[in-house]
């Protein structure tokens, strides 16, 4: 055997041996991959499954929230219809039958998660005068905004016949968490 042979068989040697290196780490990195591609399947799973438990638990809390709110906003709106409460109490009755409407609300919106979750919520617009809109939701804030010595106002810019189509429910929505908001981290 020549040097050059002598060298050429090394260098041939190692290149095998190199290559067959590589291919067995090639192969342990594979099945690193496809174990942790698997554990990561699983972790999946496992939140969709979570996910599933929290949407039905939130499901049957709004239900069960519901029923007494329900219960709660017949009463009350038949003792707004009667019309011998002095205007005091009428103002306080209203008050809390707005409040007992927003829950009811919040907690219908937490039933639409669900639907949203599902991509069964819909969008039901309908037209509106714009200001005949926003007023009443508004009013309900005045009396929170009194109470926290916040000088609250309705001061609408927009013309007062200006129409759109909007989904009522959504947009009420909208509003209320705005406002809520805005009273709740205004600074006294």
């Amino acid at each position: 055997i020549s040097v050059g042979s002598g060298l050429f068989l090394m260098f041939f040697i190692g290149y095998k041996w190199r290559t067959t290196q590589l291919k067995r780490q090639k192969s342990v990195l594979e099945e690193k991959v496809k174990e942790r591609t698997q554990t990561i399947e699983e972790q999946a799973e496992k939140l969709r499954q979570l996910d599933k438990l929290k949407s039905r638990f939130f499901a049957n809390v709004s239900h069960e929230l519901r029923t007494p709110l329900t219960l709660m906003l017949g009463p009350t709106g038949s003792l707004l219809k009667r019309g011998y409460l002095n205007e005091k109490d009428l103002k306080l009755l209203q008050y809390i039958y707005n409040n007992e409407k927003h829950l009811l609300n919040l907690v219908n919106e937490i039933l639409d998660l669900s639907k949203l979750e599902t991509s069964r919520i819909q969008v039901k617009e309908t037209a509106v005068n714009f200001h005949d809109f926003l007023k009443p939701l508004v009013a309900q804030f005045k009396s929170f905004g009194d109470s926290a010595s916040v000088n609250f106002e309705f001061d609408y810019q927009l013309q007062e016949n200006l129409c759109l189509k909007l989904d009522t429910d959504k947009f009420e929505k909208i509003v209320n968490n705005f406002l809520s908001n805005a009273l709740k981290f205004t600074p006294i």
